[in-house]
């Protein structure tokens, strides 16, 4: 899903409002003006959406007010600020397709080439109906982390993870399946030697062991394959290729809360 943020000025006696984009994912919608002298409720309306519109009162998912290409502010006394999304239904459900077979993206502007790290978040959207060995992203388990189902750890449609501490390789496997054809939100976090799995938010497995991750030498990463790679596209391996969607993939160099996670992994 895609969408476009504009921003809405409204001030007390002459209300008016300005287009500004913040997020140039889709068109931009368009507003029209309007008054309002004195304080109360005032529409603001926008069009020029393939689309729909939601109605904000910051510019977060979280503070959502309205559907609708036109809003009827709540009574105003002083001056205040609304945002509009534009969505693109016509995008809506698009996902990369991933066969199975040999189906596999290069990240090429992310490596690793350090030792003593100590804070990652992955976190993905995924969508299989195989319960077999997959592999989600990778930057080879036995140097860096590999994130997937089934493999070195986990049960038959469970989600797993590899990652290499200072004291050796750990291997966790989780208990919750995701392998019934719908939608899953996946996360494994490593926060100074505690390794975490959420599966749609709700923490699934830890452990702890070792203090931080890395052993210093260049991996470049793969999603839906495993990666042995020095170099953008290199070697893979092992060639447990993923089996269904994966719509979108975020790596960070920080341990991500529990509540972090469930704030924003519904949004874009």
């Amino acid at each position: 899903m895609r969408k476009t943020l504009t921003q809405l000025s409204l001030f007390l006696f002459c209300a008016f409002f300005y287009t500004g984009s913040l997020f140039a994912q889709c068109t931009e919608p368009t507003g029209f003006d309007t008054s309002l002298c004195g304080p109360g409720a005032a529409n603001l309306q926008v069009t020029g959406s393939t689309g729909f519109y939601r109605w904000y009162s910051a510019a977060n998912d979280q503070s959502f007010l309205d559907t609708g290409s036109v809003f009827t502010t709540p009574n105003l006394t002083v001056t205040d600020t609304f945002y509009v999304a534009e969505f693109d239904t016509g995008l809506v459900n698009r996902a990369l397709q991933f066969d199975g077979s040999n189906d596999y993206i290069a990240i090429e502007d992310f490596n690793y080439n350090s030792t003593g790290l100590t804070e990652l978040t992955v976190e993905t959207w995924i969508n299989t109906s195989n319960f077999d060995d997959q592999i989600i992203a990778s930057y080879d388990r036995s140097d860096y982390w590999r994130l997937e189902i089934n493999g070195t750890s986990a049960g038959d449609g469970r989600v797993g993870i590899g990652i290499t501490t200072n004291i050796g390789t750990l291997d966790l496997g989780g208990n919750i399946r995701v392998d019934d054809g719908l939608w899953h939100h996946v996360a494994a976090v490593f926060d100074n030697g505690t390794t975490s799995i959420y599966i749609d938010g709700v923490l699934d497995i830890d452990s702890t062991y070792g203090a931080t991750y890395g052993i210093g030498t260049t991996r470049y990463g793969f999603i839906g394959v495993g990666s042995e790679a020095d170099t953008y596209d290199g070697s893979t391996g092992p060639s447990d290729y993923f089996d269904g969607e994966i719509g979108m993939l975020r790596i960070w160099d920080v341990a991500r809360s529990q509540a972090e996670i469930q704030q924003t992994m519904n949004n874009c």
